[in-house]
């Protein structure tokens, strides 16, 4: 505020870094006007600046972030989000976000929530996303924030001790435990149904002489490979576990003993076949078992002792054969 008014003395002012250049006289009210545009001025600048921290700060986070307006059209995404939905990047400001490619259905922007999962089809990842609302200074909605986080690594950590819990570490077979409660349960299913139930005990024979000869990492081969081998031969629903060391056990519902016995012969002779290679050296092995059809006073452990009733009745009668329990086998 200066009394002089000449057009070189204003120039020097603002040179010198003033924001205004103001004569005297000054009129109150007009200065008070004035004065208050620049408060407005500087808050402005202030809120730009914390709007320019905040989209650099969006530019090096872990997660994706994504805004729309409040008719979820396209606003501005970050780098990390573009990694988890790349479709992100072929949209333009303002156009809808559900003209992506491969949204994910579950991902709906009206319903805020913290805790919206969902999955992208090809790479299997897994993710959780966060929908916050942005209001004005007078609590009208302007916009809504995506907040998107992977969480591939935690969900596959869950399924590996879920994994560890149901199946042998070895052969990826359900395990002992898992199978027994699998089991009691198709116990239940066949009373209500016509099928026969046949528990199967499998074992190798002579399995002691691979791991003496070769070390133990060829019977694991062994184990692993035949474990593949008995799978190829069930269907799908058949229950199948590794019941501890070189022994399967079965649980199969068929029409008659015929069928039974026949995949039995067919998964021995497949083993009979299969020749696996280790450092070099060909392993073969061959296998026997026992069925033993499941009756109304039977459970599942007695049914599967009377398979290895047969199994034992099989190791005695030369073995790689089957056999069916029959009385007087035990």
């Amino acid at each position: 505020m200066t009394i002089r008014d000449d057009i070189k003395s204003e120039i020097d002012g603002f040179s010198h870094g003033a924001v205004d250049y103001i004569h005297k006289p000054f009129i109150g009210p007009l200065l008070l006007q004035r004065i208050q545009l620049h408060i407005s001025l500087m808050d402005y600048q202030k809120i730009e600046v914390i709007s320019i921290a905040t989209l650099t700060a969006m530019q090096y986070i872990k997660q994706g972030f994504i805004l729309v307006d409040t008719d979820n059209n396209y606003l501005s995404s970050n780098p990390a989000v573009e990694k988890m939905l790349p479709e992100i990047t072929k949209l333009a400001k303002g156009e809808s976000i559900y003209s992506t490619k491969n949204w994910p259905e579950e991902l709906v922007i009206d319903e805020c929530s913290n805790s919206i999962e969902f999955s992208t089809t090809g790479d299997s990842r897994f993710f959780k996303a966060g929908i916050s609302p942005v209001f004005n200074k007078n609590d009208t909605l302007i916009a809504r924030i995506i907040l998107i986080t992977d969480i591939t690594d935690n969900v596959k950590f869950v399924k590996d001790l879920e994994m560890a819990a149901y199946t042998d570490a070895l052969t990826g077979l359900y395990n002992r435990k898992h199978f027994s409660e699998l089991a009691e349960t198709e116990i239940q299913r066949s009373a209500r149904t016509s099928h026969l139930l046949y528990s199967a005990m499998l074992d190798f024979d002579y399995f002691k002489r691979i791991n003496d000869t070769y070390g133990h990492p060829a019977g694991d081969l062994v184990l692993k490979t035949i474990a593949g081998v008995i799978r190829k031969n069930i269907r799908s629903y058949d229950l199948l576990c590794r019941y501890g060391g070189e022994e399967f056990v079965l649980m199969l519902a068929v029409n008659n003993e015929k069928e039974v016995f026949d995949v039995a012969e067919r998964i021995r002779k497949d083993i009979k076949r299969t020749v696996m290679n280790y450092e070099g050296n060909e392993l073969k092995i061959t296998c026997s078992i026992g069925l033993a059809r499941f009756l109304e006073k039977d459970t599942l452990d007695t049914s599967i002792k009377k398979a290895d009733d047969a199994l034992y009745v099989a190791k005695n009668a030369g073995r790689d054969q089957v056999k069916i329990y029959a009385p007087q086998n035990s």
